[in-house]
């Protein structure tokens, strides 16, 4: 799970946008990285002091990362409309003001009360993957999360 500061303010109808990036750095074999079972989440305190947690879930998607390249995915822009995987409505006060997101790519789980798997999954698991993600209000606003190292141990 990423976290990531904000101070955005959301009121009730807007679109809120997140999406993430990847970048695998050094050298490294071509790979796909996929996705599943991703969302980013935020508690939006709302004015007469009741709040209400707004989820955007991220859908199922995967990348083709070339062989060396250490640009991010999808796209290398930061305010390209590509890096907005997914959307969601907020739907209760005006003027509920974010102080903070959260990242998460749990996987998805088998059935039958099995916990979800990973949520990254990459044919290179040699190489570390960078993650950044970040959310914003009708496409504007909101900072980019601190970028974390994703390292694959074998089991």
């Amino acid at each position: 799970m990423l976290c990531m500061g904000n101070n955005l303010t959301i009121n009730s109808g807007d679109n809120v946008l997140a999406g993430y990036l990847l970048s695998m750095p050094g050298s490294h074999q071509a790979t796909t990285v996929s996705l599943a079972g991703g969302n980013v989440q935020t508690d939006v305190p709302c004015p007469d002091g009741s709040s209400y947690t707004l989820r955007v879930p991220l859908p199922n998607q995967s990348y083709s990362i070339a062989g060396n390249d250490n640009t991010w995915w999808p796209a290398s822009n930061q305010n390209s409309p590509f890096v907005y995987q997914g959307s969601a409505t907020a739907n209760a006060c005006s003027g509920g003001v974010v102080k903070a997101a959260y990242f998460s790519a749990l996987g998805v789980s088998s059935g039958a009360g099995n916990p979800g798997g990973p949520g990254f999954l990459t044919t290179d698991t040699t190489d570390p993957l960078n993650v950044r993600f970040h959310c914003s209000d009708n496409g504007t606003g909101g900072n980019w999360s601190p970028t974390v190292t994703v390292r694959y141990n074998p089991q």
